[in-house]
């Protein structure tokens, strides 16, 4: 019998170090993935061991945990159907389990990602409807779903009353975006002082304060809004010299915002701030009338090589530009009234 129990006592070890080594890796990954890390070796490392209980040791206490844990090293590494998946074994053969929320939550998460959108409306409509933290995140996330601003808000305002921690200045900050988008920036300025009052970890409190100087220059109270840019620009980032250049144009000092724009692109080359500053400047001189310059603004947007809505509208308007020029070639050649007319 000593020898049995001995086996048995071994066994239980064996499972929970398999899983035990799946989660230290896990979290390491997630550490270094904020600090921008390529981590996707260490998810694969998690796949392995978390698929190494599930396989090896079915009837183990901890298949439940290597389950949720495999899918969310499956979400990490985009492949969102096989996240799902995974999720949804966890919630169809653990119905008790006390991570049923939390599969249902990264569930919906995946689901939204691999773009079957309904679904994931439906699954964390589902959870937020709950009391716990997996339902107060349901919404945060419902919030990231909608496009519309309305419908975004209520769903962020509703988790902002639930959610605690650092998480509460994320969500924080999506909102105030959500209220500037909404053409509601005065909420914006009110939530943002009042979030920074309660002293943000400091990579929140410089994008929150980035945010607030966008919902002033929103309000035409640029001055100020330079104030706080100017405060920031000791950290050097792209988005604060963006805002300046954003500040500028609508005060009418178009030429100093595209001098930003310009050292913006040559600083941060292949990066979504690139784009960004392109495409503003693109939209900037199709403003002024220099059609051009605009087009070719559009073009190296496109040529940065990052898949973004900022690309994606900047490819637009540089193809409708090249068309206007082709017809107005046309036109100037053939003198021909129909070529005008068409231009």
């Amino acid at each position: 019998m000593r020898w049995k129990l001995a086996f048995l006592l071994f066994l239980g070890c064996a499972y929970f170090n398999a899983y035990y080594n799946a989660r230290r890796l896990f979290e390491q990954a997630e550490e270094e993935r904020e600090k921008g890390k390529d981590v996707k070796a260490l998810y694969d490392q998690v796949i392995r061991k978390a698929s190494k209980v599930i396989a090896f040791y079915p009837k183990s206490r901890w298949v439940d945990d290597s389950l949720l844990l495999l899918g969310k090293a499956l979400y990490r590494k985009g492949e969102y159907e096989q996240a799902v998946r995974k999720f949804r074994e966890l919630r169809e053969y653990f119905p008790e389990s006390g991570l049923v929320d939390e599969a249902k939550y990264w569930e919906g998460m995946a689901l939204g990602e691999a773009g079957r959108r309904e679904e994931a409306l439906s699954v964390l409509v589902e959870l937020a409807e709950g009391k716990d933290k997996w339902a107060c995140r349901a919404s945060a996330a419902l919030g990231d779903l909608y496009d519309d601003p309305t419908e975004a808000l209520s769903w962020y305002e509703r988790a902002l009353h639930c959610i605690e921690g650092p998480e509460l200045f994320a969500v924080g900050l999506r909102l105030a975006r959500t209220y500037r988008r909404a053409g509601r920036p005065e909420e914006a300025e009110r939530l943002i002082r009042n979030l920074l009052r309660k002293k943000p970890p400091l990579d929140l409190s410089y994008l929150l304060q980035e945010e607030l100087a966008g919902a002033l220059s929103d309000m035409g109270r640029h001055e100020e809004a330079l104030e706080i840019y100017r405060e920031l620009e000791r950290i050097g980032s792209a988005e604060v010299l963006l805002g300046v250049g954003r500040v500028y144009s609508k005060m009418g000092r178009r030429e100093e915002a595209l001098k930003l724009y310009a050292e913006v692109a040559g600083a941060f080359p292949k990066t979504r701030e690139a784009v960004q500053a392109w495409w503003e400047s693109g939209r900037l001189l199709l403003r002024l009338g220099r059609w051009k310059e605009a087009r070719d603004a559009f073009r190296k947007a496109t040529e940065e090589g990052i898949p973004c809505e900022e690309a994606r509208q900047a490819g637009e308007y540089g193809e409708k530009l090249e068309h206007l020029e082709e017809l107005k070639a046309r036109a100037d050649s053939t003198g021909d009234v129909r070529d005008r007319v068409a231009l």
